[in-house]
């Protein structure tokens, strides 16, 4: 049995999600991302949004 494809995601905005306001302008996101910054700017709730939605799988829509 194969793995289904992956989903790639383009664009992330997340929305009153830890660090993250009600307004931003999101990421634009590529096959290879890095995420580069100061302590507290926001990197590891990032990639707790990225988890949170693989988590969630096919219990929502990523469309939008």
């Amino acid at each position: 049995m194969s793995d289904p494809d992956p989903i790639l995601i383009h664009h992330l905005k997340p929305r009153n999600f830890l660090s993250f306001g009600p307004e931003n302008e999101g990421i634009e996101l590529k096959a290879l991302n890095l995420f580069i910054g100061p302590n507290g700017s926001g990197k590891s709730n990032l990639i707790e949004a990225i988890n949170l939605m693989r988590a969630a799988g096919p219990l929502i829509s990523f469309e939008n």
